[in-house]
């Protein structure tokens, strides 16, 4: 689940990336891009469901 901006919305994640590098898992703390639908605002939270 995403909330940005106090709207909420849920996909299944497609693809993962750190430093242009894709990935399958990411650890508590880093950061990495994630591909989303819909257009979301930088520091959006992110919640594993």
């Amino acid at each position: 689940m995403i909330s940005s901006d106090g709207e909420e919305f849920s996909q299944e994640v497609k693809s993962m990336q750190i430093e242009h590098a894709d990935i399958e898992i990411a650890k508590k703390g880093d950061e990495f891009g994630l591909k989303v639908d819909k257009p979301i605002k930088e520091n959006s939270e992110l919640i594993k469901v």
